[in-house]
């Protein structure tokens, strides 16, 4: 067999594969409820033609599991931050957060991040007074000052200073995330650490 022939198969295959895992983007045709759950109690109402994303069908093939997208007024939100996640950089006053890297080992976690200063004057960097790290129930982890690199500095106008910061728990977080307030002003920013 001419093995030009199977390599011009190879993408047909890959999509294939891929096909069922498309989200398929349509347009309701009447009026439907919402529910969170199949066959629970209805949360609310779509009108004809609005526009969802089926992702698949239940177990009974009778309800289908969708997305839309829609915004909502920041006012409406007892919290209206915004959490990032690893890779993404979120400002805040004159400072930029990029969060390069997080990882748990039991009651640990280690997360490395740069801090930029993008203001006029210099900026103390002081991971004890702007970062705290929590689980899911609001309790903050206990900053391992000494164990972690670069958690303390002065950051001079248009530089950076990658940190890498340990964190203990008395238990195995779960839901951990991290935020930052600058001291130069702006608002608390939040990253979303993946475990």
């Amino acid at each position: 067999m001419d093995c030009r022939k199977i390599n011009l198969l190879i993408p047909f295959f890959i999509f294939l594969f891929c096909l069922p895992a498309i989200a398929q983007v349509t347009n309701i045709s009447k009026d439907a409820d919402i529910y969170v759950k199949p066959g629970g109690e209805s949360i609310g109402e779509l009108y004809e033609d609005a526009k969802i994303t089926k992702l698949g069908k239940d177990k009974s093939g009778k309800y289908i599991k969708a997305t839309i997208e829609f915004y909502i007024s920041a006012e409406a939100l007892k919290e209206s931050r915004i959490a990032g996640t690893i890779g993404d950089t979120q400002t805040t006053g004159n400072a930029s957060i990029s969060l390069l890297g997080a990882k748990k080992n039991a009651k640990t976690v280690t997360i490395s991040v740069k801090v930029k200063n993008s203001g006029k004057n210099d900026f103390d960097m002081s991971a004890m007074m702007l970062f705290v790290v929590m689980d899911g129930k609001g309790k903050p982890g206990n900053l391992e000052f000494m164990k972690s690199k670069n958690s303390i500095g002065r950051i001079k106008p248009g530089q950076s200073m990658d940190s890498e910061l340990i964190y203990t728990f008395t238990k195995d977080p779960k839901d951990v995330e991290m935020g930052f307030q600058s001291k130069l002003g702006g608002d608390q920013v939040y990253f979303m650490l993946g475990f």
